[in-house]
């Protein structure tokens, strides 16, 4: 029998789905994901991770669940470039925000499935991808009635309203947009991270240059 191939460093060592009462990693951040079947039919909501991505183990063709953060050291590193307050501030105005929105998930997913359909048929996809766009846009106007009113909250974490606008949009256009997969990154472009704190900017772009940051 051959040795067994060693775990990668950044692998996540956590048992997936997470529980919904998961703490067991400083830079934990839930992210509900709604997976599709092999026919684009939405499946049952699991809770995820911000940072956990899919990569491969070239030595074997196998893939695995990594961490896009880095290794345990890494993790901790971000979570205390960010704060630990701060994150669990950010974590339940996240959580918050998912269910002002809530109701229109589940039609959204749907209609990605259907698109996508669409696209690996090569049929016309307008009507779904516009269709899309006017749930999106009903999405956003209920999430700004609950960001109108939570502006105390997002100024204490550093977030401003005119910001969390702007990525939310820009999520909801990647999300349409993409037309190859529902496992869908955003990268923050630097105009949205203009005038952000340290802290923050870190928490958006774990990559970007780091100055000292409160270890709260």
């Amino acid at each position: 029998m051959g040795q067994s191939m060693a775990r990668p460093s950044d692998a996540c060592p956590y048992q997936k789905p997470f529980p919904p009462d998961f703490d067991e990693c400083p830079a934990f951040q839930p992210r509900q994901f709604i997976p599709l079947d092999t026919l684009y039919q939405p499946l049952q909501p699991v809770v995820t991770c911000r940072h956990l991505e899919t990569r491969s183990l070239r030595e074997r063709h196998h893939w695995y669940g990594a961490c896009g953060l880095g290794d345990a050291a890494a993790r901790r590193r971000w979570a205390l470039a960010v704060g630990t307050k701060r994150l669990a501030a950010i974590s339940e105005i996240q959580a918050q925000m998912g269910r002002a929105i809530g109701g229109d998930i589940q039609r959204l997913w749907q209609l990605k499935g259907q698109q996508l359909q669409a696209f690996r048929a090569g049929s016309d996809a307008a009507a779904l991808t516009r269709e899309l766009r006017m749930l999106s846009d009903r999405a956003l106007a209920d999430l700004l009635k609950f960001l109108n009113a939570h502006t105390d909250s997002l100024t204490e974490v550093g977030m401003p309203m005119g910001t969390m606008v702007q990525m939310t949009r820009l999520a909801f256009d990647h999300f349409i947009e993409t037309r190859y997969t529902t496992e869908v990154t955003l990268e923050v472009p630097d105009s949205v991270l203009e005038g952000l704190s340290d802290p923050v900017r870190t928490f958006f772009r774990p990559s970007a240059p780091k100055t000292k940051a409160p270890l709260s």
